[in-house]
This record gives structure tokens, sequence and C-alpha cells, in this order.
């Protein structure tokens, strides 16, 4: 039921971006027009007062030209660009992983089907521990959700601002749409690396379960815990892998580590107390 609604959520909002898209293009376009008039004449003014020399101006007029063509054809032609462009990262996401599109509905399925693999026992301990994996399912699942969200969003929204780049005083709207974009696909390709490497961790934890492994539970529970550690830590990985800081990616890796290590920590001092 409640994977059923994720997905519905998730299309919604991509047929509501549909919807927008071509809307915000052709105002995009209009907008861009007009901008151009202004910068042409800008140009033309400071020609006029001698503020270039002929050659300069030529050679500046001709970068403009490249510039209004190349913005021109990425706004207009955004949908065959903008998408096509993300779903290649997670394309090679999910070859790398072996693992079909997934969505975060995937995930709180495979929550409710570890119920009976965790509740075989009927102890406190299995209701505890299938809690634990279940919450941090959900919070993946959630960020996921929330990740695909944004990236409808703002990858159609943010074409509009597109229009400003073909100024000078606003020329760096286009690099940061670019790198935006960018920094998204790099996200969902880190997302879909590890939430396609957990399919298998999962189906490990149902085989453990069921044959009544020692420690299966706590197993679970610290693998989920680090699970949810490293998502959590994707957006700041991400933007480290983008932006080319090895500091900032290293802290990322730390703080998720010493989180999941923590985590890991408490729950396998605890629950061996109750499995024995």
């Amino acid at each position: 039921m409640i994977a059923n609604i994720s997905d519905t959520i998730l299309v919604t909002y991509l047929l509501e971006t549909t919807r927008w898209s071509s809307v915000i293009q052709t105002a995009a376009l209009g907008l861009m027009g007009m901008l151009i008039v202004i910068e042409l004449a800008w140009s033309g003014v400071s020609l006029m007062l001698g503020h270039q020399a002929l050659t300069d101006a030529f050679s500046e007029w001709l970068r403009k030209i490249v510039v209004f063509g190349f913005v021109f054809l990425f706004i207009f032609h955004a949908d065959q660009f903008v998408y096509p462009f993300i779903d290649g990262f997670i394309t090679l996401a999910n070859r790398a992983t072996g693992e079909e599109y997934l969505l975060p509905s995937y995930l709180l399925t495979e929550v409710a089907a570890l119920y009976d693999y965790f509740m075989a026992d009927k102890s406190l301990v299995a209701g505890l521990g299938y809690l634990v994996v279940g919450i941090c399912m959900a919070l993946v699942a959630g960020q996921l959700m929330v990740t695909l969200i944004e990236g409808y969003i703002v990858t159609t929204a943010g074409i509009i601002l597109m229009a400003f780049s073909v100024t000078r005083w606003t020329s760096s709207f286009l690099y940061l749409y670019i790198n935006y974009l960018l920094a998204f696909a790099a996200k969902l390709f880190l997302y879909y690396l590890i939430i396609g490497g957990a399919v298998s961790m999962v189906e490990y934890w149902k085989i453990s379960l069921q044959l009544g492994s020692n420690g299966a539970i706590a197993e679970a529970v610290v693998s989920a815990i680090v699970f949810l550690a490293v998502v959590f830590g994707i957006p700041k990985l991400a933007h480290a892998l983008t932006s080319g800081s090895v500091a900032d990616l290293t802290s990322s890796v730390v703080a998720a580590g010493v989180k999941s290590i923590g985590a890991a920590a408490l729950a396998t001092k605890l629950l061996p107390k109750f499995t024995k």
C-alpha cells in the first residue's frame, strides 16, 4: 500500500513537471529574445562611445553569437538533453550493479517482505530488529524519493534561468545550471550504486534469517544502520566528487563512517544479549 503511494507521488510530480516543461521553455525563449536585444544594444552603445576597438567588438560579437546559439538549442531541446543525460548515469549504475531501475517502492516492498523472516521466532528481539531495519530502509526510500522529486522540479524550472545567461551580467547562470545538472546526476549515480548493492544484502538477510543463523538479526540491524549512514552521506560525497574537493570527500566518508561504526557498535553490544 505504502509502496504504491510512493510510486503515485513520483508519477504525479513527473507528470506535473512534464506539463510545466513546454510552458517554461516558451517563456524562456521569449525572455532570451528580449535579453539578446538588450545585450546587443548595450554592446552597440559601447562601440559607438569608443569604449571598444572594432576588432575587439567583432570578436566579442562572434563569441556572443556562439553563446546565443548554444543557449537557444539547449532551451529548445532541453527535454531531449536533460533527462537522457540524467538517465545515462542511472543506467550506468544499474549496469554496474546488475539491477533494473529501482524505485523507492522496491525498498518499501522489501520492508514488508522481511516481516515474515524476522518474526519467524516471534521474539521481542526479532520485533525490535525488524523495527530498526524497517526504519532504516524507509528513510533510505524517502531520501531517494525526495531526491528524484527535487530533480524533476529543479531541472525543469531551472530552464528559465538559462535565458539570463545571454547577458554579460548573468552569464554565469549557464555554468551554474550545468554544474547543478552534473552534481545531481552524480548524486543519483551514487544512490543507485549503493541501493543496487543493497539488493543482494537484503537477499542475504532473508537467507540468514530463514536458516536461523546465530546473530542473523544483529547482522541485519548493523548492516541496515551502515546502509542508512552511507546513503545519508551521499549528497556530500556527490558535491565533493563534482567540486574536486578531496578534503570534503574525506570528511564526508569519515562522518558517515563514524556514525555507522558508532551505531553498529551499539547494536552489536546490545543485540547479542537477547539472541543467546
